[in-house]
């Protein structure tokens, strides 16, 4: 009666115990390959420096065709193709800077692409900006009169950025022109 006591004692443990591992354990027979397609971006975090142009890359997993869209994007980058068609093969996108209106400095935005039944994904993109001078004179051409020696010009910065700049001034009386037209036009 011992022995019948402590084989039922056994079995009053261990079923709980073994129903509880059971429980645990996912059954993987019924489950087979999974076959959710995702949207896959490469790379996920885009850097660009002053004057580079950049690649993104798309893909499904698995294979399958959906419809692909860029959805939002930072207004000082142009991406093409913008959108498309993906199914086996590997979409590569071209994104180039646009420059207009940009300050210097760090500029940082996200691309934002859905798909019609792969999902989605964002790519964090970064641009860098090196200063930009642009001169602007005002007038560009000067025009003195018999008499006049003085005239004023404005040579402004409308780029960002230190504007470096160098004047050289060449002023010819009417006998230094008139001499050098002639040499001129004796050459052949």
């Amino acid at each position: 009666m011992k022995e019948l006591k402590g084989i039922s004692f056994i079995f009053l443990i261990l079923i709980p115990v073994l129903f509880i591992v059971g429980c645990d354990q996912d059954d993987d027979s019924n489950s087979g390959p999974t076959t959710e397609h995702q949207l896959i971006v490469s790379p996920e975090k885009i850097m660009l420096n002053d004057d580079e142009t950049g690649l993104l890359y798309l893909t499904i997993q698995p294979a399958g065709e959906f419809q692909w869209n860029i959805t939002s994007k930072p207004d000082w980058i142009e991406i093409s193709p913008t959108s498309g068609t993906i199914s086996r093969e590997i979409i590569e996108l071209e994104l180039t800077p646009d420059y207009t209106g940009l300050n210097e400095g760090k500029h940082s935005g996200v691309i934002e692409i859905i798909t019609n039944g792969a999902g989605s994904a964002k790519v964090n993109i970064e641009l860098s900006v090196n200063p930009r001078p642009l001169a602007d004179v005002s007038p560009n051409e000067l025009t003195f009169s018999e008499g006049e020696s003085e005239k004023k010009i404005t040579l402004s910065n409308i780029g960002t950025g230190f504007l470096n700049w160098e004047l050289g001034i060449s002023i010819l009386t009417g006998l230094d022109k008139l001499e050098s037209e002639i040499r001129n036009s004796g050459r052949r």
